[in-house]
């Protein structure tokens, strides 16, 4: 949570000093609109992840099986880990900095430039970098990370609120969290007895990077809509 502070007081700054503006940019009032966009956000994105979670059951033939021990109180903290690094990195890649962005560069290169940065990041935090060259998962987490980064930084732009992108990252985490391994807490739920699977060569790389880009343009549609009906 100090972290968070941390982020918030510095942002606090930055619009201060460079735009005049205060945190309220960031789109946390009225809290009606917080909470209904926060929620669309959380629950829009867990239909979409559950259908693409199963598309991937699907196609690679995965067998799952319920964990027999669920612990319910790492579920919380589940919950409770992802919203603090959703909240984090939305701050991050989505707060003060994309406003300035978009501020000095216009929307579509403050978001692209966004989504970018978003992308590079997550080879990082992966632990892609430092480390051994290579191209094609470099490739995959840059387009999936990046496009989604987009789409969220462009949800931020058109509600004028970041709750709506913060919910779509949680939603995304914990859902990821339930099934896979690879997550932060994973396999909370649901364990993977067996899989098929495309193998490693380039169908299975391209079929990876349909399903995230796929998941990404359903959010901007959605997020177009929303807009439509809701804002403009």
């Amino acid at each position: 949570m100090l972290g968070i502070l941390v982020i918030l007081i510095v942002s606090w700054l930055l619009l201060y000093f460079i735009e005049n503006k205060n945190l309220m940019v960031l789109g946390f009032l009225p809290i009606s609109k917080v909470i209904m966009e926060f929620s669309i956000g959380v629950l829009f994105i867990l239909i979409i992840t559950l259908i693409f979670v199963g598309i991937d059951t699907f196609v690679n033939s995965i067998v799952w099986q319920i964990n027999p021990t669920i612990d319910y109180y790492n579920i919380l903290d589940s919950i409770l880990y992802n919203l603090r690094s959703a909240i984090t990195e939305d701050l991050v890649f989505r707060g003060a900095l994309l406003y300035i962005l978009v501020s000095k560069l216009g929307i579509r290169l403050g978001t692209l430039l966004s989504a970018v940065v978003f992308g590079i990041y997550h080879w990082f935090s992966y632990g892609l970098l430092p480390g051994e060259f290579r191209l094609f998962p470099l490739l995959y987490v840059f387009i999936i990370t990046g496009s989604i980064g987009y789409v969220w930084a462009y949800a931020y732009i058109k509600t004028q609120s970041i709750m709506m992108p913060l919910g779509f990252h949680l939603g995304s985490n914990f859902i990821y969290s339930l099934y896979f391994k690879n997550a932060a807490y994973g396999e909370l739920v649901f364990t993977e007895v067996s899989r098929i699977g495309l193998g490693e060569g380039y169908l299975s790389f391209f079929y990876l990077i349909s399903k995230g880009v796929a998941t990404a343009l359903i959010t901007l549609i959605f997020v177009k809509f929303w807009v439509k009906k809701h804002v403009e």
